[in-house]
């Protein structure tokens, strides 16, 4: 077993201080992670040895009781951890739990019953949820309570927002569209295919709803929201479904209400990217009238030099570097795998790495908003000349459609473009996994199969 403390919030500064989370990792049967509650601020932590640095300036009796706190806290876990038979029946609270029990000795938060059909049901006595059979909270308490309880990143909280916020909203069209149904509430024994239907229909249609009911929305949305592509609704309801079939394990409901709703497949067209000559053409290019995209073009390069997503680009720090190499652990697999990706700075990257390096005091470059740095792509590439059209999946109308590349560039193109150009000469996806953190056998890679036209004319040139 694994005990590790850690900080989240690592790039603030100010003096703020943040909370210190722990992680415990017990091959694949256990890793949940928490928040403790120390504070402490970022500057100050020693991620090395997990606990407030030994060469600051800092009252000592305070910091002796810091860290005597995090060894305490490890131990008892420890100890608490060693004890249990099953882990593979623990709850997910259990470590919360756990951090309770040191601060309030004895004090109960988890109790085993057995249900009528013999399944071992757990449940927390200190945040109880309703029986299915006495639904004391609404279906939006138990929603809540369904999201606090899930170990995930704070973006896929923030989605598990969004949905809660179109359920209240699909809750209001209701009442101001459907005759009798004023007082109408979501209930979660009630939500069965017909409802998901319904709700499908109202997501998909909210754009146009909007403008044809302004007073039902106008008080609660500022803004028309955008018509959502078929990629985008079956996320979302992906999401829905992980919260139903929660449902149906905690006994809350008896059925599986996506049994008998079928979502449609996500489909994506063959990814489109850089060449390398492109990429040497913005390297090498200076926008001496813009000082600010010139350092947006410096991040682009660096990113489609070693292929991470944007948010773990947002978060690299100069000591991710190690002996000539960027290291990290992708926030996407970190629960599913935890692998640390290395990958070997090539010349463009280490060039752009020394401009910044004596500049900048922690992050490893100076990167701006995920939007607005977006913007930047697209008007780099079209100062550049690249500009040359590229067939898409329309992901509205799912049919094809010839744009200019700078038009539809993000920065996940950069992902891309470090993928593909590897590919291209490496077909071993598993080997180019370890570069990008891809999931090993990840599908995402045999769209990486058809993007190579000039190997394909090398190809039919065999029949002449």
């Amino acid at each position: 077993m694994t005990i590790k403390f850690f900080l989240r919030d690592r790039n603030l500064s100010n003096g703020v201080e943040v909370p210190v989370y722990i992680r415990v990792i017990n091959g694949k049967s256990f890793d949940r992670k928490v928040k403790t509650r120390l504070f402490v601020r970022p500057d100050f932590w020693d991620s090395k040895k997990e606990s407030i640095k030994s060469r600051i300036t800092f009252d000592e009796r305070k910091r002796k009781d810091f860290n005597n706190e995090i060894s305490k806290l490890r131990e008892f876990i420890n100890t608490s951890f060693s004890r249990e038979k099953n882990i593979a029946e623990l709850p997910c609270t259990w470590l919360s739990d756990c951090i309770e029990n040191f601060y309030n000795p004895g004090h109960p938060t988890i109790s085993k019953q057995i249900s009528s059909t013999g399944k071992v049901i757990i449940k927390d006595l200190k945040h109880p949820l309703p029986d299915s059979k006495d639904n004391g909270l609404s279906f939006f308490n138990i929603y809540d309570k369904f999201v606090e309880r899930q170990d995930i990143s704070d973006s896929r909280a923030r989605q598990y927002k969004v949905i809660k916020s179109t359920l209240e909203r699909y809750q209001l069209f209701v009442r101001h569209t459907v005759p009798g149904m004023r007082k109408y509430l979501i209930e979660l024994n009630l939500i069965d295919s017909n409802f998901l239907q319904d709700f499908y229909s109202f997501v998909e249609n909210e754009n146009i709803y909007f403008e044809k009911y302004p007073q039902v929305f106008r008080a609660i949305k500022k803004n028309a929201p955008k018509p959502r592509s078929k990629n985008t609704m079956t996320d979302l309801f992906k999401k829905f479904r992980a919260f139903l079939n929660w449902c149906y394990v905690q006994e809350y409901i008896s059925t599986k209400p996506f049994n008998k709703f079928k979502l449609e497949t996500e489909t994506y067209g063959t990814p489109f990217f850089l060449t390398l000559e492109e990429l040497r053409l913005i390297h090498n290019i200076d926008f001496t009238d813009d000082p600010l995209l010139n350092i947006q073009k410096d991040v682009f390069v660096f990113q489609c030099c070693i292929g991470c997503r944007v948010g773990d680009l947002m978060n690299l720090k100069k000591t991710d570097i190690i002996d000539g190499n960027i290291e990290y652990i992708p926030h996407k697999t970190i629960k599913e795998t935890g692998k640390t990706v290395i990958v070997p700075l090539n010349n463009m990257a280490r060039e752009i790495v020394d401009k910044y390096f004596n500049i900048l005091e922690g992050d490893l470059l100076p990167f701006s908003s995920p939007q607005k740095y977006n913007d930047s792509i697209k008007i780099i590439l079209q100062r550049c000349g690249i500009t040359r059209r590229v067939t898409i999946l329309d992901p509205l109308t799912r049919t094809e459609k010839k744009v200019p590349i700078n038009e539809v560039a993000t920065s996940h193109m950069a992902r891309r473009t470090f993928i593909g150009n590897i590919y291209k000469k490496v077909k071993d996806p598993n080997l180019v996994a370890s570069l990008t953190g891809h999931s090993e056998g990840s599908k995402a890679f045999c769209r990486y199969r058809e993007i190579d036209t000039e190997m394909k004319r090398e190809l039919v040139g065999l029949l002449d």
